[in-house]
């Protein structure tokens, strides 16, 4: 069972076979914890917290021939999440105009 894994060897599967249902055994163990951090760092502004924690998925997906097995997992995520919120461009890109966008500029 996927659950009794690792969250390292978890994603070693989704790094070395691209396996989705290790991916989702992922974001079922991180969403909440990643929202949650989105959401404190983005003004508490809560659909941007969650495009964010979609966003972070998105990411970790394109990026996973570059995770480091044996590398400790939650560090890796929660360094993206950060990187992700201090990106002017992504931030222009994708939410201006809105309420939220103004309020954490």
């Amino acid at each position: 069972s996927l659950r009794k894994l690792s969250d390292e060897e978890l994603m070693g599967r989704v790094r070395r076979t691209g396996d989705e249902k290790a991916f989702d055994e992922l974001y079922r163990r991180y969403a909440r914890r990643l929202h949650g951090f989105f959401f404190r760092m983005l003004g508490r502004e809560e659909q941007l917290a969650a495009d964010f924690t979609q966003e972070l998925f998105l990411r970790v997906w394109a990026a996973r021939g570059r995770y480091e097995c044996g590398r400790e997992l939650c560090p890796w995520f929660f360094t993206m999440a950060y990187n992700l919120t201090t990106v002017p461009s992504f931030f222009a890109t994708r939410f201006c105009g809105s309420s939220a966008f103004s309020s954490i500029t």
